[in-house]
């Protein structure tokens, strides 16, 4: 989601920042630090989503962009997505906990 939200908001740019100072650029370096300053290593993977998606939201709003519906759709659709693969991406991760070292 994390890849994915970047190519949202730059496709949108012109038209969802046109009343705004904060370019994309700006706004997902703040949507990154959102994130890391609200991401907790023990947390489930919808909870995770939700964070991206709740930065998502608070970061647009703060520079003042307009979230037209499609970029709002994209960004539902790519949550839903996620939320559906998500237990699926566990199988591929390592613990949070292990080390890199003992494999």
């Amino acid at each position: 989601m994390l890849r994915n939200t970047p190519r949202i908001i730059t496709a949108w740019e012109e038209s969802a920042g046109l009343n705004s100072d904060v370019s994309s650029s700006q706004a997902l370096s703040y949507y990154v630090q959102c994130y890391g300053d609200s991401r907790s290593k023990l947390i489930l993977v919808d909870e995770k989503i939700a964070k991206m998606q709740e930065c998502v939201y608070v970061v647009l709003s703060e520079a003042e962009w307009e979230v037209v519906p499609k970029m709002g759709q994209a960004l539902m659709d790519l949550a839903s997505r996620m939320e559906n693969t998500g237990p699926y991406y566990k199988q591929f991760t390592l613990p949070v906990t292990a080390q890199i070292t003992d494999y």
